[in-house]
């Protein structure tokens, strides 16, 4: 089978100046629209667990006792090496507790996916096929794009706020080839500019477009959900309702777990409406211990009431051969789409918190239990009669509902940046416990080495060398 290779395409930000060396019978440069369609699923989309740190950062996870068959006591404490700089929020987070580099994978996956997005986009013109096919790959492209930019200003920058506004964000790289050229952050203005534009030309170009709906290409549910989030961060609530509203126009199930328990974790949920992965991952993570060594925290598991269906769907008590029996999250462990996806159930969270914003508690609470009746077995409704009750009602539902689907981190940030802490069991069972502190500079995730010495003129956030409390 002949590899799609756009000549010009390599990892964007790695300062390559060497094509791939490829034998020129397996070379084809895209001319049609179904080869650039190709091109796009095959390299723009998300593929493998590459943001696993936003789990590992947050307040919903905590360390377990490894015993020596994950690897021997002598080898591995209760967290990995590989995962300890992101666990306890270090200076250097890419570096192990032994001090090997663990290159970061999430800035060069997501800028590899915008190089991707810019080629289909740039080249549009001279793509050969039906114009409403092409319509609808440009519009996927913005889409996908949209998408990168949003998760690499997450990570990498300051929160969306007025007074963050001006401040450095991630760069902006419209080109679908390598220069060699440094990069500048764009502001965090100029970004969510972006990534509003980007949506908003895929919606104007889906108007017209051809395609056939699948949850692993883009739709009208998908394009409005993720409109709906990206304005919920911007605090911009009036347009929160409206594109949740749309959104659930297209798609408003639910699965009830009190009669369809079965359909959660695998693609036919019909609350999916665009997962990056098709069906299971066949790019599994390689950081394979992560689901051994980090566990649900205390705090998120006594959140649930014990009439949660979620309680026994979202969780799995696992018995190793030696060690003590501990809980998993089955959203981690069962290697499928689940944590790619967009989920109906996160519609209905973005607009109760829009709504609870604008103090419409009414509806606020009439999302939340549309949500907790298919959750819970009985007693699921819920009341606000004033905005802190109705913020905190529909806080703790995101949590319970939306864990390990990459929003708690981000939920943090945008929430006030809370202070937690992080506990190591050691070897020889001694505990080392690391903090956050409420608005802490680690709430900013340094720029990967490898950029920094390819790009010296972009600089972090500060974020100082950080020891354990006890």
């Amino acid at each position: 089978m002949k590899k799609i290779i756009y000549l010009l395409i390599a990892l964007a930000f790695m300062g390559c100046n060497e094509f791939l060396d490829v034998d020129s019978n397996d070379l084809l440069i895209p001319k049609d629209v179904e080869e650039y369609s190709d091109l796009l699923f095959a390299e723009a989309h998300l593929k493998g667990d590459i943001m696993w740190m936003g789990r590992v950062m947050c307040d919903d996870v905590k360390s377990y006792q490894a015993s020596s068959f994950f690897g021997g006591a002598t080898q591995l404490s209760s967290f990995t090496d590989d995962y300890f700089g992101y666990y306890t929020w270090q200076q250097n987070p890419e570096y192990s507790r032994t001090g090997k580099l663990v290159n970061d994978e999430t800035w060069t996956a997501l800028y590899r996916s915008i190089v991707i997005c810019n080629t289909v986009i740039n080249d549009y013109d001279k793509i050969e096929g039906d114009d409403h096919k092409k319509e609808y790959l440009k519009a996927e492209a913005h889409f996908l794009r949209a998408i990168d930019y949003f998760y690499l200003v997450n990570f990498y920058a300051p929160e969306y706020a007025p007074e963050n506004l001006s401040k450095k964000g991630v760069p902006i790289n419209d080109k679908s080839n390598i220069e060699v050229r440094t990069y500048v952050r764009n502001t965090i203005k100029e970004v969510y500019d972006k990534i509003t534009s980007d949506l908003i030309s895929a919606e104007k170009l889906l108007k017209t477009a051809e395609y056939k709906e699948t949850i692993f290409n883009l739709n009208y549910a998908s394009l409005y959900q993720f409109m709906s989030r990206v304005y919920l961060y911007m605090k911009d609530y009036d347009n929160v309702i409206k594109y949740a509203g749309l959104s659930l126009n297209y798609n408003n199930s639910l699965v009830n777990l009190n009669s369809a328990p079965d359909f959660v974790f695998n693609n036919k949920n019909s609350e999916i409406n665009f997962c990056h992965l098709e069906q299971r991952s066949k790019y599994p993570s390689p950081q394979a211990q992560q689901n051994i060594t980090i566990t649900p925290s205390d705090a998120l598991m006594s959140s649930y009431s014990e009439n949660d269906l979620r309680k026994t769907q979202f969780f799995v008590e696992t018995y190793p051969p030696m060690g003590q029996p501990y809980l998993q999250s089955s959203k981690l462990n069962r290697q499928n789409i689940y944590n790619n996806c967009f989920r109906v159930a996160e519609v209905y969270l973005n607009r109760a918190e829009a709504y609870a914003e604008k103090q419409l508690f009414s509806d606020c609470v009439n999302d939340l239990n549309t949500l907790r009746a298919n959750r819970l077995s009985s007693d699921y409704e819920v009341s606000a009669s004033n905005k802190t009750q109705a913020i905190d009602l529909v806080k703790a539902e995101r949590r319970r509902e939306l864990c390990y689907e990459l929003h708690r981190w981000f939920d943090l940030r945008r929430w006030g940046k809370p202070s937690f802490d992080h506990v190591i069991i050691n070897i020889n069972e001694t505990t080392s416990t690391y903090r956050i502190e409420k608005n802490d500079p680690a709430y900013i995730l340094p720029l990967p080495v490898e950029t920094k010495v390819l790009n010296p003129n972009m600089k972090d956030y500060p974020n100082p060398v950080r020891q354990s409390v006890n």
